[in-house]
C-alpha cells in the first residue's frame, strides 16, 4: 500500500522536532515510518513536501535530508497526469474552494499547495495521506482518506531492524 505525507510527520518522525506541546507526535511519526517499513508500504512525499521540509536548513542539512528522502521515500515527479487529476479536482469547484480556505484563514497559495499534495497523492494511488493539517484535511474530503498518527501501530510479532531506525 502507499501512505502520502504531508510535512508534520517528516518534521516529527525524521529530523525529530516538535513544539514543546507536540513531542508525542515524534514518537508517534517513528511508528508510523517503522510500521510502514515492516509491512513494505510506500511513503510518498510529494516534491512540493520536500521542498516544504527543506526550507529552513542548511546546505549541508539539505543533502543529508535529500539522501534520507532518496534512499526511504517514493517522490513522484507531478507529471501530465498529476496536473490533470489537479486540474480535475479544482475545475468548476473555485467559489465553494474559495469560501473552504477563506473559512479556515488560508492563503490562496497554501490551497492551491494542499491540493497538489492532493493530486499527487491521488494520481499515485495512495490509500490515505498522513496529515494533522486543516487545510490539507478539508480539501482532501471526498477525494482521498485523511488519517492522523496512531498511539500505535500493529506489527505482529516484535519490530524487525528498520530502515528508519538510525533516524
Amino acid at each position: 500500500m502507499i501512505y502520502a505525507i504531508d510535512a508534520h510527520p517528516f518534521i516529527w518522525g525524521v529530523k525529530k522536532q516538535s513544539h514543546e506541546n507536540q513531542t508525542d507526535f515524534i514518537r508517534k511519526a517513528e511508528e508510523f515510518f517503522k510500521w510502514a517499513d515492516y509491512h513494505k508500504h510506500i511513503v510518498l512525499m510529494p516534491t512540493v513536501v520536500v521542498a516544504e521540509v527543506l526550507v529552513p536548513e542548511t546546505d549541508e542539512e539539505v543533502d543529508r535530508y535529500l539522501k534520507i528522502i532518496g534512499d526511504r521515500f517514493f517522490v513522484p515527479d507531478f507529471d501530465k497526469n498529476t496536473a490533470k487529476i489537479y486540474s480535475r479536482i479544482l475545475h468548476g469547484r473555485m467559489d465553494e474552494i474559495k469560501k473552504n480556505y477563506q473559512a479556515i484563514e488560508i492563503t490562496k497559495q497554501q490551497m492551491k499547495i494542499d491540493h497538489i499534495i492532493v493530486a499527487t497523492a491521488r494520481a499515485h494511488r495512495a490509500e490515505s495521506i498522513v496529515t494533522y493539517d486543516n487545510g490539507l484535511i478539508t480539501f482532501a474530503k471526498g477525494i482521498i482518506r485523511t488519517d492522523g498518527l496512531r498511539d500505535s501501530y500493529p506489527f505482529g510479532d516484535a519490530p524487525p531492524p528498520s530502515l528508519f531506525r538510525d533516524l
